[in-house]
C-alpha cells in the first residue's frame, strides 16, 4: 500500500499539479488512508522531511532561481542557490527586474548567505549562494585580479614600483618606523566614490573597512598577506564592472652573508670588499643610515695588470674594471633584455657573481662572490 503511495505522490506532483496544488494532493491522499484505517497515523511534515525523494520532487515543481547573462561563468541555478562558485574568489551579487534595472546588491560572506555590508565578504568555501529567492533574476560577479605587470607604485619601497604577478604584488618588511602607502586610484577610478574593504588572508582576523575618503593606503607589516577589495561607484551604486582585488604579501625581514673564496689557483682573483657590515634589514633600510653599499675590489698580482674584468650576474655585466659597488637598498635586476624584479639580490636564496677578465701576462683569471640572503 505505503509504495501504491509513493508512486501516486511522484505522478501528482510531476505531471499533474502545480506545487500548491500537490500539497492539497497529499493532504487528501493522507486523509483518505486516515478514514479508511489503512495506516497508522503520519506526521506528514516529518514524512516530507524524512525522505529527500519526496523533497526533490517538490522542489523540482517549484522552480529555482534564474542567472543572468552576464554572470561569471560556470555557475548553476538551483532552488533558492546558485552553485559552481570559485571558492578563492570574492563574490557580489544583484537582483535585477525584467528591465536589468538593479534592485538590491550584496555581497557573499563565507557561509554562502548575503550580506549589504562590504566589510562582512569572504571567499565562499562551500561553493555556493543560498537563501535566495525562487525565479528571481541574479548577476553574480567576481572581484577582478588587477592584470599581471601592472606597475604599483609603493611609497617608501625600494623599488618604489613593484610589478603585478599572478594578481598580487610582493614586498619587502618596510624599514623601521616606516609604512608603505599605496595609492587607491591605481586599482580603481575614484572621482564617483568607491568602498573597500582588506581581508586578512594569513588569518581570523575580522575584515578592516576602507573609507570611500582614502586616497593612500596604508599597507599592512612583516609577513603577512592582504586582499584590498575595491568597488567603484557608478550613480551612487557600485559597479559590478570595477570591482577589483589586489593581492598584497609582504615578506620577513632577511639577513645577508657575503662569501669570498680565497684564491687557491694561481689564476683565483684575490677579492676584498669594504664598506657595510652589518647586513640585517634593519640596518639596510633604516631611516638613520646612509650607508647602504659594499665596494668588492680585485687585487692585482705583482706586475700583473687587468684592463677588461666583467662582473656579472644573471648572465648579465654589471660592471667593468677592477671593483664594483653593490648598494643593497636598490633590487639588482640584471637580467637583459628585460629586468625581472624576482631575481634581485635581496630575493631569498643564493645569488652568485662573478668577475673574469686577462691579465697582462696573457692569463685568464676568476673570482667568486656569493650573496645568501636567509
Amino acid at each position: 500500500m505505503l509504495e501504491f503511495f509513493l508512486i501516486y505522490i511522484k505522478i501528482v506532483i510531476v505531471n499533474k499539479y502545480a506545487l500548491t496544488n500537490a500539497w492539497k494532493a497529499l493532504l487528501a491522499i493522507f486523509a483518505v488512508i486516515f478514514l479508511s484505517n489503512c495506516v497508522d497515523e503520519i506526521n506528514i511534515m516529518g514524512f516530507i522531511e524524512d525522505n529527500p525523494h519526496v523533497q526533490e520532487l517538490i522542489q523540482k515543481g517549484a522552480g529555482k532561481v534564474v542567472i543572468h547573462d552576464d554572470s561569471e561563468e560556470g555557475l548553476i541555478a538551483g532552488f533558492k542557490k546558485i552553485t559552481g562558485l570559485d571558492n578563492d574568489k570574492y563574490y557580489m551579487i544583484e537582483n535585477l527586474d525584467a528591465n536589468d534595472a538593479i534592485v538590491y546588491t550584496a555581497y557573499v560572506k563565507e557561509d554562502g548567505t548575503l550580506t549589504d555590508d562590504l566589510t562582512e565578504i569572504k571567499n565562499v568555501p562551500g561553493g555556493e549562494i543560498k537563501g535566495l529567492e525562487n525565479d528571481l533574476i541574479y548577476r553574480v560577479t567576481a572581484a577582478k585580479h588587477i592584470p599581471d605587470n601592472t606597475n604599483i607604485t609603493v611609497i617608501n619601497h625600494s623599488p618604489t614600483v613593484v610589478s603585478v604577478s599572478d594578481g598580487a604584488i610582493t614586498l619587502r618588511k618596510a624599514p623601521n618606523s616606516t609604512t608603505y602607502t599605496m595609492a587607491v586610484s591605481q586599482i580603481i577610478y575614484t572621482p564617483n566614490g568607491f568602498q573597500g574593504v582588506m581581508v586578512h588572508v594569513e588569518s581570523e582576523q575580522d575584515n578592516e573597512e576602507i573609507p570611500p575618503t582614502t586616497v593612500n593606503i596604508n599597507l599592512r607589516g612583516e609577513n603577512t598577506i592582504s586582499d584590498y577589495i575595491l568597488i567603484q561607484n557608478a550613480a551612487g551604486k557600485p559597479d559590478y564592472q570595477n570591482f577589483k582585488v589586489l593581492k598584497v604579501i609582504i615578506n620577513e625581514s632577511f639577513e645577508i652573508i657575503i662569501t669570498i673564496n680565497p684564491p687557491v689557483f694561481p689564476t683565483d682573483l684575490t677579492l676584498t670588499y669594504t664598506g657595510i657590515t652589518n647586513f640585517t634589514q634593519e640596518n639596510i633600510f633604516s631611516t638613520n643610515s646612509d650607508n647602504h653599499s659594499i665596494t668588492i675590489s680585485v687585487t692585482e698580482p705583482t706586475g700583473v695588470i687587468f684592463t677588461n674584468l666583467d662582473w656579472r650576474y644573471n648572465n648579465a655585466v654589471i660592471g667593468t674594471g677592477n671593483s664594483i659597488t653593490l648598494d643593497f637598498y636598490q633590487i639588482y635586476v640584471y637580467n637583459n633584455p628585460t629586468p625581472d624584479p624576482k631575481l634581485g639580490l635581496i630575493a631569498k636564496g643564493v645569488h652568485t657573481i662573478t668577475v673574469a677578465g686577462l691579465g697582462s701576462n696573457g692569463w685568464y683569471y676568476a673570482g667568486t662572490v656569493v650573496v645568501t640572503v636567509n
